[in-house]
């Protein structure tokens, strides 16, 4: 975080998936997104986002299009 934001701006720390936002397929709004994160707590809000991948509503639509229920991550 130090590299990207060296004056310790705060980040939005969001979803992004391989499936998420295609051309057939669209989750926007289902997975959580947070704004205004400190440096000190991007890790955490990072594992919340995942965690919201396998909510309810996501697992619902997920189902209901014929998609893997486990979503890929994308590449680094």
């Amino acid at each position: 975080m130090a590299d990207l934001c060296p004056d310790g701006a705060l980040v939005a720390v969001r979803s992004s998936a391989l499936d998420e936002d295609g051309t057939r397929h669209s989750f926007a709004g289902q997975l959580d997104s947070f704004l205004n994160v400190p440096h000190a707590e991007v890790a955490d809000k990072v594992i919340d986002v995942w965690r919201s991948a396998f909510s309810e509503r996501v697992l619902a639509y997920r189902r209901a299009n014929g998609l893997d229920v486990a979503p890929q991550p994308p590449p680094f």
